[in-house]
């Protein structure tokens, strides 16, 4: 899963890009297991977020993760940040 979340992520041309699998701190949280990578925290830092306020940055990513918050992923925690503001 974190590498699927990875190979998404990619297109925003990322500076840094941190993908931290806190699946185990919930596995018994949701019913989809901790095994199959359920609770992420990432952090995107990228030229394209400049001039994004908050929620249009975190809309971007919802939208390259679309498919995969509705069936596998049950919680992400994001830091997005445009180069200016690392």
């Amino acid at each position: 899963m974190q590498a699927e979340i990875e190979r998404r992520l990619r297109v925003l041309n990322p500076l840094e890009l941190s993908i931290i699998d806190d699946s185990a701190k919930h596995k018994n949280h949701f019913e989809g297991g901790a095994d199959q990578g359920t609770h992420f925290r990432i952090k995107i830092v990228s030229f394209i977020f400049k001039g994004m306020s908050k929620i249009e940055r975190h809309r971007t990513v919802f939208t390259l993760l679309e498919d995969l918050l509705k069936n596998q992923i049950h919680a992400l925690s994001l830091a997005l940040l445009s180069d200016d503001e690392q």
